[in-house]
């Protein structure tokens, strides 16, 4: 948005001052899938994707989330993983089904969660 002023006294209206700009921000819109890059019997790659929407607000931090079974719904926060548009190298146990999702940060607060990505060992 886009905003000038002036101001009236007993001598009249002033001059309009220079346009001032504020952009309006929130938390940062869901962010895209994880991308699974690469897997072997012991580990995975997951790409996380870079952020398309921030909100209007640099972000701050990610949180990446995962589970150990298709029926968990209690997941674990992994802190290798802490910035988009990076990989992450995962250890996996051969015969789990893992679930993995996130969700991004900035100053006013979480996205949303990503859809979850489902990995079977």
């Amino acid at each position: 948005y886009g905003f000038r002023f002036r101001a009236k006294n007993a001598y009249g209206w002033g001059d309009y001052s220079t346009i001032s700009y504020l952009t309006m921000s929130g938390v940062p819109e869901k962010p895209a899938d994880l991308i699974l890059t690469s897997f072997s019997s012991s580990q995975i790659v997951i790409q996380i994707p870079p952020v398309s929407d921030d909100g209007g607000s640099p972000i701050t931090g990610l949180v990446f989330k995962y589970a150990d079974g298709l029926s968990s719904s209690s997941f674990s926060t992994f802190g290798a993983c802490t910035s988009p548009d990076s990989s992450c190298t995962l250890a996996l146990t051969t015969g789990h089904i893992y679930k993995f999702k996130y969700i991004v940060q900035n100053i006013h607060g979480d996205s949303e969660e990503s859809n979850v990505l489902l990995v079977g060992q």
